[in-house]
């Protein structure tokens, strides 16, 4: 993806066929602008070279350009049975206070933290005011008393989890403006898989992929890179929708995809299909 073509993007229907982006996430975007669609891409394609953790910290601060940015911190860890987070974990601080972060990991926060909970059960969305209101123990309200106390009561929680590797992400991101609009939550849910993929080159347990497609599982994956539906593809290639829909369900779960986009820019990531 190069500059002309990223400059060549004039609205939401232009990107879809173009990126293979699924149409139900990018209508969710409707109110961004086409500076901030440019942007979008440019930070899905700069996402599948990130090979340093300060090249995924600059990839985080190029955000500022559109999202209303204070503190951001990641996590990746590989899920123990049972779904709970194994003590090694890769963490990222980018602007969160270092004084709270040493508090939470001196005192083990994580195990009555009400967004850690709710994220490892669902890894959706979370607003931090909405999750707070749930407390209940006299732990997590102290827990959130004293985050408030670093200016910690407000925010935005996602993250992704690969049911195949049980590798799974965490990325927060500080302050009451960053959920003051549903455009920016959008926005994050939408980078979320390729933020996860970029940590996941980093962390202490990335996932290992296998790239073994099959032909037809490659030929699929290049019509849905050009923005081809199941439908199309079936009638291109004189096989059934559902044989299309079989095969990309095989390869998402291959590649520990989550969506097609998600899967388009994995394998192109792996060299698996031709830009």
């Amino acid at each position: 993806m190069d500059s002309r073509s990223l400059a060549s993007v004039t609205d939401m229907a232009d990107i879809q066929p173009r990126y293979g982006m699924d149409t139900a996430r990018l209508t969710r975007l409707t109110n961004l602008g086409k500076r901030d669609l440019v942007l979008l891409l440019e930070t899905v394609n700069h996402s599948l070279s990130i090979r340093t953790e300060q090249e995924f910290r600059e990839l985080i601060l190029s955000l500022e350009r559109v999202l209303p940015m204070e503190g951001v911190v990641s996590i990746m860890s590989k899920l123990a049975p049972g779904s709970n987070p194994e003590k090694a974990a890769h963490i990222i601080n980018i602007g969160y206070p270092d004084e709270w972060l040493k508090l939470y990991l001196d005192n083990q926060y994580a195990a009555i933290d009400p967004i850690i909970r709710n994220h490892i059960g669902q890894f959706k969305p979370q607003i931090w005011s909405q999750t707070f209101k749930k407390n209940t123990t006299p732990a997590e309200k102290a827990f959130v008393d004293q985050a408030r106390e670093f200016n910690l009561d407000e925010g935005l929680t996602l993250g992704h989890v690969c049911r195949r590797t049980s590798v799974a992400s965490l990325l927060s991101f500080q302050g009451h403006q960053i959920v003051s609009h549903p455009r920016h939550v959008a926005v994050l849910e939408y980078l979320t898989p390729y933020l996860h993929n970029s940590l996941a080159t980093l962390s202490l347990a990335p996932p290992t992929l296998n790239p073994r497609l099959s032909g037809r599982e490659r030929e699929i994956l290049q019509w849905v890179m050009m923005g081809k539906t199941n439908w199309e593809i079936s009638v291109i290639l004189n096989i059934s929708e559902r044989t299309v829909k079989f095969h990309m369900q095989n390869a998402m779960g291959k590649l520990g995809a989550s969506t097609r986009a998600h899967l388009v820019a994995i394998a192109a990531k792996e060299g698996l299909i031709e830009l």
